[in-house]
């Protein structure tokens, strides 16, 4: 009987005695609970900067994630696959590669081919300037000289010779000079004392380099037209 009346005293007795051990615990409990919290929003934040970033790959940012702090592993929301593959690149496929080449490569063959009449249209026309110009070097030399001279085309060189009574006066390779071929209605020509042309002088000169072509024509009084 008389433990049992003594009971109650004794047992508030302790509640009395740990009571602030009681509201320490709680303390700690709050203070741990707040740190808790802390530590998962700077997690979410650190999270959240490192998938964002496009340049660093997604498994190295797990990675870091993971042994960073206190080792705990934060729960990764579900991502579209676009964000999981989004990372920096570093360089071209090889389709975009091939593509490239091939873009580059039909310029470059337009372009040679276009440079490529050109140049024979530039010396298909040079040949036909020299050839008049030997001819109207033949028509002066005849006044000059007061003698016949002709101009003979040979076509199998590409070449123009230059002829006085008294023997050849030059020769010009048109062939070697600007690698064309000759096609001519007659294979000479004469101009007398007068600078006239002797005879049938008419006459037609083609010459010719790829598909260019360019053609001189004399009359018959030995005027030079191209």
């Amino acid at each position: 009987m008389q433990i049992r009346c003594v009971l109650p005293q004794v047992v508030e007795l302790i509640t009395k005695l740990l009571h602030p051990f009681g509201n320490l615990c709680i303390g700690r409990r709050i203070a741990t609970r707040g740190n808790d919290q802390r530590r998962s929003a700077k997690r979410n934040n650190a999270s959240n900067v490192i998938f964002h970033r496009s340049d660093v790959d997604v498994a190295s940012m797990m990675q870091r994630v993971a042994t960073s702090g206190n080792g705990l592993v934060p729960v990764i929301p579900a991502m579209s696959a676009t964000l999981l593959v989004m990372r920096r690149r570093r360089g071209f496929s090889l389709i975009e590669i091939t593509l490239v080449l091939m873009i580059v490569g039909l310029t470059s063959f337009a372009m040679m081919r276009q440079l490529h009449s050109t140049l024979d249209r530039m010396e298909a026309r040079s040949a036909i300037r020299a050839a008049g110009a030997l001819l109207g070097r033949a028509r002066d030399e005849a006044m000059a000289q007061q003698t016949a001279v002709s101009v003979r085309i040979d076509t199998v060189s590409a070449a123009m010779d230059l002829l006085s009574r008294y023997g050849r006066i030059t020769r010009v390779p048109l062939g070697e000079m600007h690698a064309v071929t000759l096609t001519t209605t007659r294979d000479s020509i004469t101009y007398d004392v007068r600078g006239l042309g002797f005879g049938p002088a008419n006459l037609t000169l083609v010459a010719r380099r790829g598909a260019a072509a360019e053609t001189l024509v004399v009359s018959r009084l030995g005027r030079v037209r191209y």
